[in-house]
């Protein structure tokens, strides 16, 4: 540990004169704490006769906590110390100091854990020291972070990041709605990365316009002058979203692309120091809004960009750099403006972990001592050759930090507090601490006293946090002394655990008023119902609009056609086909949109799909003959009127198809459909119903085929009870695993088929990824109806409601009718 003062020691003995003065106190050897420091400082030797006093290893002066992320680190600590202002007489937050090798990883977490306590009894007065300028101010970070744009490919997601900060949006007008309807269209329009074709060839790629900024804006702003049924203009398809109102954002966005791609060009070439500093302070200006809040940080961009101008100047340095070389230049003056800012200004100090902070507190905390990050590693480059032979007094990162570490050791005088991540987040797995903390507890078992093996002293030692802090062990009777917990609500929470399970409370207490029993339901709406009941409820009449997941900035062009594009261009092929139209026409349509893939590669890939798409052409051609006329419906059943039309009627009867793999909803929506088909009784109209579908057989076509039903109306009456049902509870069926329980258990198989097995196979379909779509488990809606588990709960009841509401029961009351139908296939 102490190679670094050892080297300085040497340096200063052989090349300087110095008087050797003591200025040091001794540490006592009465705790663990001070017998290590003593026999640092003694090196082994101490004077004096005898052997030095048997110590207690365990004695609380030196701590070291394993936990499983930085949060939780942050988390023991505050307890920990909280606990020694409670315990050590006379100690003031003052006398305190957290010391960590990252504190820009550890900042925010400080002051969400520590700030969070403001205003209770347990806030621990604090101070953040060291952090740097940029971190503080959203100013610096905007300028770095336009810097950063300017050096890249211009990808979606970097150019829109930028757009959002508030600095950036604030100079161009853009509030939130405007940034969500902007991120819309960037998404809609298919842009991915490059200004345009001449940017993406300086890359050193293919310099094709599709996927361009340049390309989108041209949609966007065409697409405010014109629909995009008017078809490609110059080779550009217009973009229907933009219209009244859109245009105040679209102008921002406009706007803003405009003169960051010009900067973007302006400053490719290099250029002397003083051009640079003359640009950027022009650059700063055009991009980025400061008030009276931010003026400070502009003056320090503009003070960091005048003295590398002046430096240079004096150093009649004139050759021309590169943009990535003046950022170097004027890194230091951006990132040191708060260097000693925070440091012992009154309570607990935190700061980085660096030399000339080796002052004596009587508590010091070490945050972060994780193997791999400390202490840091020297990578020296191959043709370094003061690495390969080192000498005394040569620089090396691994030795700085260690020297550190001592020096924090050294500066504690009644207590030492080290954490670290020594349990994996994902499965618990032991992980080591940092190898200068091995080193430690190595020390610590090599001091005077009963002789113990290091691995022993390092169980006992070493305190394993759990994962949440309101983990049980922390507030149980018989606990670790030193697992214990200040937060009133952690303990209600371990309270809650160690309570008996008790079932879910039902989402409502009682079911809703009932609906107009004179209403007319629409035919599509009861179909849509069944496709999710949770929602319908919840949405449609509660209200409640649960957000769905952010979609994801695409920064690559799409290399192939895939998921729900390949759905989507598929759906309008079959269509264009059927009617006669050529597939030339669509492939220049979509190739106009940006939704293929660039080049060639979006060729093939389109010629692939229409032959895929011609063989489910032809099949559902064949199979539908002439056209009739759409049949209006409404049928009168016992509590409500079922109203709609069939479009889809054929001589042979109705015929559906889809463009997509066969699915629950699918076969329910063509069942309701072929019930109220037969239930209406058509006059003409065979009363057959067809479902045509993807797959992968070499027809290229799955078919799902139903005979005429004698109690249609019946069969809908039922249905449309269940409908009325659900408009006043959430009912707990699942199409997807409610059809895969009634299968199985019509199939009466032994290894699945009875109604314990059944179960068993819809909870795995319950919990199943659909084609990367999420799984019924995972829908919002469903969560917020049922809880984490609503197959196991077969008895689910709604006080006042006297209908069954199991899941089981509702699966075979569905689709029971259904696989009787169509034989179990």
């Amino acid at each position: 540990l102490g190679r670094l003062g050892h080297d300085f020691q040497w340096v200063l003995e052989r090349h300087s004169r110095y008087e050797d003065r003591p200025l040091y106190r001794d540490p006592t050897t009465r705790t663990a704490l001070g017998a290590l420091q003593a026999a640092i400082l003694d090196s082994g030797n101490p004077d004096g006769q005898g052997p030095p006093p048997a110590i207690d290893r365990l004695d609380g002066t030196v701590g070291v906590h394993s936990c499983h992320s930085p949060i939780r680190q942050v988390e023991v600590l505050r307890d920990q110390l909280l606990g020694l202002l409670h315990d050590i007489s006379g100690l003031s937050c003052d006398e305190i100091v957290v010391m960590t090798p990252n504190l820009e990883l550890f900042g925010p977490l400080i002051e969400a854990v520590f700030g969070a306590d403001r205003g209770t009894p347990r806030y621990i007065p604090h101070q953040i020291a060291d952090r740097s300028d940029r971190s503080e101010s959203a100013v610096l970070e905007a300028f770095q972070r336009l810097l950063d744009v300017i050096e890249s490919r211009m990808t979606a997601s970097a150019v829109f990041d930028l757009m959002s900060m508030d600095a950036i949006r604030r100079r161009f007008d853009l509030d939130q709605a405007g940034l969500e309807q902007i991120r819309s269209w960037i998404l809609d329009s298919g842009i991915r990365w490059g200004i345009d074709p001449e940017h993406r060839k300086r890359c050193g790629v293919e310099p094709f316009a599709e996927n361009t900024w340049r390309f989108g804006l041209d949609r966007l702003l065409l697409g405010y002058a014109m629909p995009s049924a008017f078809g490609p203009f110059r080779g550009v398809l217009p973009h229907d979203d933009v219209e009244g109102r859109a245009a105040a954002p679209l102008g921002c966005l406009a706007s803003f692309c405009d003169r960051l791609f010009t900067l973007k060009r302006s400053l490719e070439a290099p250029r002397t120091v003083e051009s640079w500093s003359r640009d950027l302070a022009g650059a700063f200006e055009q991009m980025i809004a400061v008030d009276e809040d931010s003026a400070v940080q502009q003056q320090t961009v503009l003070e960091a960009l005048s003295r590398a101008a002046s430096a240079a100047a004096q150093a009649r340095f004139e050759h021309p750099i590169s943009l990535a070389a003046m950022r170097k230049v004027i890194e230091p003056g951006l990132e040191s403006g708060g260097s000693a800012r925070g440091f012992l200004s009154g309570g607990i100090t935190f700061c980085e972990l660096r030399p000339m902070r080796s002052i004596p507190f009587k508590v010091v905390c070490l945050l972060g001592l994780s193997d791999g990050e400390f202490p840091r590693m020297s990578h020296p480059r191959g043709f370094d050759l003061m690495a390969i032979d080192r000498r005394p007094g040569d620089r090396s990162l691994k030795d700085e930090d260690r020297y550190l570490f001592l020096e924090a050791i050294l500066s504690a005088r009644e207590r030492l507090l080290i954490t670290y991540v020594g349990q994996s987040i994902r499965d618990n797995a032991r992980l080591p601490p940092s190898v200068v903390v091995s080193e430690l507890i190595d020390a610590i078992a090599a001091l005077p006293g009963e002789p113990e093996d290091a691995k022993d002293l390092e169980k006992r030692l070493v305190v394993r946090h759990p994962l949440q802090p309101f983990s049980p062990r922390y507030f149980v009777p018989d606990r670790d002394p030193r697992l214990f917990s200040f937060v009133r609500l952690d303990c209600a929470g371990a309270r809650s655990l160690l309570a008996p399970r008790r079932p879910a409370a039902p989402f409502l207490d009682s079911p809703l008023p009932e609906v107009d029993p004179d209403r007319s339901i629409e035919l599509d709406e009861l179909i849509r119902f069944f496709g999710n009941p949770a929602r319908a409820i919840l949405s449609t009449q509660l209200g409640l609009k649960l957000t769905d997941p952010v979609e994801l900035l695409i920064d690559r062009e799409p290399l192939a056609i895939d998921g729900l594009a390949r759905y989507e261009l598929g759906t309008r092929l079959v269509h264009e086909r059927l009617e006669g139209h050529d597939w030339r026409l669509v492939f220049e349509r979509e190739r106009a949109s940006g939704r293929l893939p660039p080049g060639a590669l979006g060729q093939v890939e389109y010629v692939q799909l229409v032959r895929e798409v011609d063989r489910f052409a032809q099949a559902v051609s064949r199979g539908r003959g002439t056209r009739l006329a759409a049949c209006p419906v409404r049928i009168a059943l016992d509590d409500a009127s079922l109203v709609g039309r069939l479009d889809d009627l054929f001589e042979g009867g109705q015929v559906l198809w889809r463009f997509s793999r066969i699915k629950a909803t699918l076969r329910l929506a063509l069942w309701i459909r072929h019930l109220a088909l037969n239930a209406a009784g058509s006059g003409g109209i065979p009363p057959r119903s067809r479902l045509l579908v993807r797959s992968d057989k070499v027809s290229g076509v799955d078919e799902v085929e139903l005979d005429p039903v004698d109690d249609a109306t019946g069969r809908l009456a039922d249905l449309v009870r269940l409908f009325l049902l659900g408009q006043r509870v959430p009912l707990p069926f699942f199409p997807e695993s409610s059809l895969e329980y009634a299968s199985r258990l019509r199939s009466g198989r032994p290894e699945d088929g009875s109604p314990h097995g059944a179960l068993a196979r819809a909870r795995q379909r319950f919990e199943s990824d659909f084609g990367g779509r999420g799984s019924e488990s995972t829908d919002p809606y469903v969560q917020k109806a049922f809880g984490v588990d609503p197959l196991g709960d077969a008895g689910r009841t709604v006080p006042g409601c006297a209908e069954a509401l199991s899941f089981e029961a509702l699966a075979v009351r569905v689709f029971g009718p259904f696989l009787e139908q169509v034989g179990g296939r």
